[in-house]
């Protein structure tokens, strides 16, 4: 981009971000002496805008808030030169939705808490929550706390001003009434009379209208390592803050996205005692998180992400097996070289395709064909026989579901004909029974077949739930392999 092209699109952003402000404090007609701006906070309610939309719902506003409003003549300032700052940071990614930011060495999204522990969800954050964080390019620093001011300023230039519904979901996450409240709080203190003449930062009205609503992950480095590293780290945070916490930060991508999902049905009951008690998968987050999932690959975090946070138990099962089922072909692979290493041979798999691999194991061991036959039964199965603690699943069950051990050891879902679990017996036995208790799980809810094991929506969402603790356990295992 040339340096005329980049000034004319920071002027360009200035004037969107003084429209913008002169929207939420109510004055369309702000005044530009030299470097400063100026906006008169309600300014155009009364006077020259009497007929705009906006002026008509103030008044109704005053109305409602009359032993808020303020009695000061409020004018909130700004330079023209801090809106070219935040204007080079709101801009610096053009493609991002507007509910990003980012600069030469940061990334800012908005997020939405989809914790699907009520106890711990909703979280207030008055100050940033800071984590130092390892990563390939050096120690950088994730953040989650209330939004900057140019990620305010790009939410606002996102918003359709023709929409109906505009107002309504502005105040969602910028109510302007908190502006009243504060400036009526400022007067009392500082015992302003009426009409008196006050100023105040047009910068500092944005923080005060944001909601709690209104919260931000930021990821900062000491140096550039570009943008699509910053966001591979920002999915690895929460992928940890999820497993470790149970605490899920939702990227909002659409403004609009405003109204929090149904948490699933697997999850109700589940209390603070409990997560207590747990191996600290529940501990809040702000405490830092043990995990450090550099290698974890960026698609992997954001399936179990939708996972944990998912609104229906379908969603949920088949996130978590999807993270289990990614490593079938290569598991299968080693399987096969062990076969062919455990008879004395010297063999290396000439192929990553699981199919030819079984081929050539059974070719050089001497077999009939299709002894080695490759499935996804028989990968899921080598699958828990090479990643999977047994021990461990048995130990953290309950801290997803609680009786839920007792629950695999004694019963089924009504819409598959699986075994159950007994995990005090032998490890083998506990294998065979897992594969074939979570692959006809898997078969029931993705086929729709005549005269087979069906799922039907809403009718076992709640069943189907009860079976998600154990995908999720298997696949946190593989995805947050120490």
């Amino acid at each position: 981009m040339g340096e005329r092209q980049r000034q004319s699109d920071v002027i360009a952003s200035i004037e969107r971000s003084v429209t913008a402000i002169g929207r939420l404090l109510a004055d369309f007609e702000p005044s530009i002496e030299g470097d400063r701006i100026e906006f008169r906070v309600l300014g155009s309610v009364f006077d020259s805008m009497e007929d705009h939309p906006l002026a008509s719902f103030m008044r109704e506003q005053k109305v409602r808030f009359a032993d808020q409003w303020p009695i000061a003549n409020w004018v909130a300032e700004v330079s023209v030169s801090k809106l070219a700052d935040l204007a080079e940071e709101r801009d610096g990614a053009p493609y991002l939705a507007p509910t990003w930011v980012s600069g030469e060495n940061f990334i800012e999204m908005l997020i939405r808490d989809e914790t699907p522990i009520r106890s711990i969800r909703g979280r207030r954050y008055k100050n940033p929550l800071i984590h130092a964080w390892p990563s390939p390019e050096g120690e950088v620093e994730v953040l989650v706390g209330p939004a900057s001011p140019s990620l305010i300023l790009r939410m606002l230039k996102g918003f359709d001003e023709n929409s109906l519904s505009y107002l309504e979901e502005r105040d969602f996450w910028l109510d302007a009434t908190r502006i009243y409240g504060w400036l009526r709080n400022q007067e009392s203190k500082q015992e302003f009379t009426i009409e008196e003449h006050a100023r105040v930062s047009a910068i500092r009205l944005l923080k005060v209208a944001a909601t709690e609503n209104l919260i931000s992950l930021r990821v900062e480095s000491k140096k550039p390592i570009g943008i699509e590293n910053m966001r591979e780290i920002a999915s690895r945070f929460r992928a940890s803050a999820a497993y470790e916490a149970s605490v899920v930060y939702e990227p909002v991508d659409r403004l609009r996205d405003s109204v929090r999902r149904r948490p699933p049905a697997f999850f109700r009951g589940l209390d603070a005692d409990a997560a207590e008690a747990s191996k600290g998968v529940f501990r809040l987050p702000g405490e830092v998180l043990r995990y450090s999932p550099v290698s974890v690959d960026t698609e992997h975090a954001e399936r179990y992400l939708r996972g944990v946070s998912a609104a229906d138990t379908f969603t949920a099962f088949m996130s978590f097996y999807h993270l289990i089922e990614f490593s079938f072909k290569s598991t299968w692979i080693r399987f096969c070289q062990r076969q062919v290493e455990d008879a004395g041979l010297t063999w290396t798999c000439p192929s990553s395709d699981a199919k030819v691999a079984s081929r050539e194991a059974e070719r050089n061991l001497g077999l009939r064909r299709d002894s080695l036959k490759f499935t996804e039964r028989g990968a899921l199965k080598q699958v828990l026989h090479q990643s999977v603690n047994l021990a461990e699943i048995l130990a953290d069950l309950n801290s997803l579901l609680p009786g839920s051990a007792d629950y695999f050891a004694t019963r089924q879902p009504p819409f598959a004909s699986v075994p159950t679990v007994d995990f005090t017996g032998d490890g083998n036995d506990i294998v065979e029974s897992l594969t074939n208790r979570i692959y006809g799980v898997r078969c029931a809810i993705t086929h729709s077949k005549e005269g087979e094991d069906r799922y039907t929506p809403y009718l076992h969402d709640e069943d189907l739930g009860k079976e998600v603790p154990l995908v999720r356990l298997v696949a946190e295992q593989i995805l947050f392999s120490i």
